[in-house]
């Protein structure tokens, strides 16, 4: 659901130079539909801009058209926006909305954080030697390891159990089960995705997802 990139990006710049709809990648949330990420691929090397100022930024416009459905239980109108290191797995509900008819500045600020293992804290340096399946599954796709991350794809290892069916957002880790595609698969997701993270994540899937020493973060100003 919602509207193709083609159709919403009516201008796009980064950086002083155009780009279009193909410098973007597609990737399904199950809770905002489609969406798409710039600067994605994992294997091409970065656009980047060593200045800061908007101008030398990414700027987009976009049309979000009109709700199909006059049914829509949505109230709102605009876009989610989630900045995140290319090599993790977007949490999209960590982003911020964007309002349609207006002009939205973001000012991004990037972190290093680096902690001692153990028996410092409670971190793990040396997650690449973990025997876990969900580890194993991040490193094999290609993302860089958090245990954030790890705690979705435990979400996904419990729905191909409680909904026989995989959340299309993890497309790497399906338990050989078909994607959640009909409304009763949806509905079962979404009540199991409710139910999974009102637990405490630590305790159901902390044998599954070490706690990492380093990490990257961004944080956003409007």
């Amino acid at each position: 659901y919602a509207m193709e990139l083609e159709d919403m990006l009516l201008s796009c710049s980064y950086n002083f130079k155009k780009c279009t709809h193909n410098d973007f990648e597609w990737y399904f949330d199950n809770f905002y539909g489609n969406c798409y990420r710039f600067n994605a691929n994992k294997n091409k090397e970065s656009n980047i801009s060593t200045r800061s100022g908007k101008q030398n930024g990414l700027q987009i416009e976009l049309f979000v058209g009109e709700p199909n459905n006059p049914f829509s239980l949505d109230p709102t109108a605009g876009v989610q926006v989630y900045v995140h290191n290319k090599s993790i797995i977007p949490f999209t509900f960590d982003g911020f909305q964007a309002p349609v008819g207006k002009s939205t500045n973001v000012a991004i600020s990037r972190y290093f954080i680096k902690n001692m293992p153990y028996p410092y804290t409670e971190c793990d340096d040396k997650i690449e030697l973990s025997n876990s399946i969900l580890v194993k599954s991040l490193f094999n796709a290609n993302y860089t390891y958090t245990q954030k991350e790890c705690f979705l794809l435990c979400y996904q290892m419990h729905l191909t159990n409680a909904c026989n069916c995989y959340d299309l957002s993890f497309p790497f880790l399906t338990f050989n089960k078909p994607p959640c595609h009909n409304l009763a698969q949806i509905s079962c997701n979404l009540y199991e995705y409710i139910k999974f993270h009102s637990q405490d994540l630590r305790k159901k899937c902390g044998s599954y997802c070490p706690l990492e020493c380093s990490a990257v973060l961004y944080t956003t100003s409007i």
